[in-house]
């Protein structure tokens, strides 16, 4: 809530700042003016309300090419703030000024629908990713020791998709990071046995990151 608070308050400081600086430096208060206005208002309303619902509730998760929709209604209203400015103050043209004004707002509706068309999408995935992520880590390792050559690896690699799979299945957010680098770790360890490579560090490294992994599980999600 504070958060919140906070960025709607930064938000309307913002909009004060323009609006002060376009009325009483705007050579002519016309049509123009009153447009540019009214776009920027709209600009910062739609940004506070997209971002005031994002707050705790994942709203990184709204992506449209790994920007998030926080990112993307930022640009929006950096854009048309910089348009109102240009039109206010160098050019007169209401035709040009609606034009690249609705231009700007269509584009960031589109960006904002793609992003957030994605955001169920993202959540089913994290749903089952909560739901079997340990599990099917542990099934890549016996894929892999199924791979193995020597003996003394496959017993290695075999006690590691143990540990895996002897691990709490459920995940959370602030376990996803660990949980990518034991991913890489086990496509190193995937290239290495299929290669024929030294895999005993790879081997303690994957091993560890499960045991990190594990602990930082009982701290989330009590």
């Amino acid at each position: 809530m504070k958060n919140r608070f906070s960025f709607v308050i930064i938000n309307i400081i913002a909009f004060a700042a323009i609006l002060a600086l376009c009325i009483l430096f705007a050579p002519a208060y016309n049509a123009v003016f009153a447009a540019s206005l009214i776009f920027t208002a709209v600009a910062f309303a739609v940004e506070t309300a997209v971002n005031v619902s994002l707050f705790g509730n994942g709203g990184v998760k709204a992506y449209f090419f790994s920007l998030p929709a926080a990112y993307i209604s930022g640009a929006y209203v950096v854009l048309q703030s910089a348009a109102c400015i240009a039109f206010i103050f160098l050019f007169s043209s209401l035709r040009l000024s609606l034009a690249v004004q609705l231009v700007v707002m269509a584009a960031f509706c589109i960006l904002l629908l793609a992003a957030c068309m994605g955001r169920e999408t993202l959540a089913s995935n994290d749903r089952n990713r909560s739901r079997s992520y340990m599990t099917e880590a542990a099934s890549r390792l016996g894929a892999i020791k199924a791979n193995a050559a020597d003996r003394a690896l496959k017993a290695k690699i075999t006690s590691l998709a143990e540990e895996a799979r002897m691990s709490n299945p459920s995940t959370a957010e602030e376990l996803y990071d660990i949980e990518n680098r034991i991913d890489e770790k086990i496509t190193a360890l995937e290239g290495a046995v299929k290669k024929g490579a030294e895999c005993g560090d790879v081997i303690s490294e994957i091993g560890n990151l499960i045991k990190e992994r594990n602990s930082l599980a009982k701290t989330v999600r009590r």
